[in-house]
């Protein structure tokens, strides 16, 4: 009799930790899961953002130095080096007179038209620096090498050192 009274106690308590394992385990664990699995969306979503922001920004500035390269490539090929020059050193004012003694220095030099342009080398360096070795050449096989340090800070760039040689390893050693 003992255990037939204990019994219908023990399975009702039984039967309601039943019950409330099931209401636990089809909504309630969903719901928790629902709630980590937003939370995880969230922060998902903002490392993201974030992520996509700093690559727009790096993308920017890549694609803005690409034009500006392209633009002094131009200058160059073009022979209007003091131009080029003028354009990729704003804190160093060229006048008229000088702009057009740079450009009929080069073309002095190089009489015969340049051919073709290309970047032979460009390295990151450490906090910012960069460095370049651009080279023109003519159809006769004379080249001209320019190097270019420049400087990075926010979204700034700057060019801080223009040097021009007619020999190679000048510059290539510097790499």
């Amino acid at each position: 009799m003992v255990g037939s009274g204990f019994f219908p106690k023990t399975k009702a308590l039984f039967t309601g930790w039943l019950q409330a394992a099931r209401f636990q385990k089809i909504y309630c664990v969903p719901i928790a899961y629902g709630i980590q699995m937003i939370r995880n969306l969230l922060l998902s979503t903002a490392v993201v953002v974030a992520t996509t922001t700093v690559l727009v920004a790096q993308t920017n500035m890549r694609t803005q130095f690409n034009q500006a390269l392209a633009l002094f490539n131009e200058m160059v090929m073009n022979k209007e080096i003091g131009e080029a020059l003028d354009m990729i050193q704003p804190d160093i004012i060229l006048s008229d007179a000088e702009k057009q003694e740079y450009n009929s220095a080069l073309t002095d030099a190089f009489p015969d038209p340049f051919i073709g342009s290309a970047t032979v080398q460009s390295e990151a360096l450490k906090s910012g620096f960069r460095q370049e070795m651009l080279a023109y050449w003519t159809e006769g096989g004379d080249y001209l090498y320019l190097y270019l340090v420049m400087h990075t800070q926010g979204a700034q760039q700057q060019v801080i050192h223009v040097e021009h040689s007619t020999t190679f390893s000048k510059f290539i050693s510097r790499f």
